[in-house]
């Protein structure tokens, strides 16, 4: 069972860390195990590619650490202004925070529920 749950935490540390969410893949898989590898995958990360030399960098970047080259700016669509970083928290921010804890809670839950039927099977 402790070895599951080191590959589980490894696993989603790697995935996380390729998504730009490493300290969140490890505290998942830390606490969920399995389901925290499951969550990992799901989640979207916060990194995009250079296009001058395919390097992983934040989506905010302006400048690419690596290669020091000026990032094209996106241009919204008509209509829609871009985010600013103290932008209000809308709907849908709140929506997203409260299915994540959802997910996380009943994760637990399940846990808790299942935890002991899990370690008399594997006796």
């Amino acid at each position: 069972m402790i070895e599951l749950w080191v590959i589980s935490i490894i696993a989603a540390t790697i995935i996380g860390h390729l998504k730009g969410e490493g300290g969140t893949g490890f505290l998942l898989a830390l606490f969920l195990g399995p389901i925290g590898v499951i969550i990992t995958i799901v989640l979207k990360g916060d990194r995009k590619v250079c296009p001058f030399c395919q390097e992983k960098i934040h989506k905010a970047a302006r400048k690419c650490p690596k290669c020091q080259s000026e990032l094209p700016v996106a241009v919204a669509p008509a209509g829609l202004a871009p985010a600013a970083p103290g932008r209000p928290v809308t709907q849908a921010d709140k929506d997203r925070m409260y299915r994540n804890l959802a997910i996380v809670v009943g994760a637990v839950i399940v846990l808790i529920i299942l935890g002991p039927h899990i370690q008399r099977a594997l006796r």
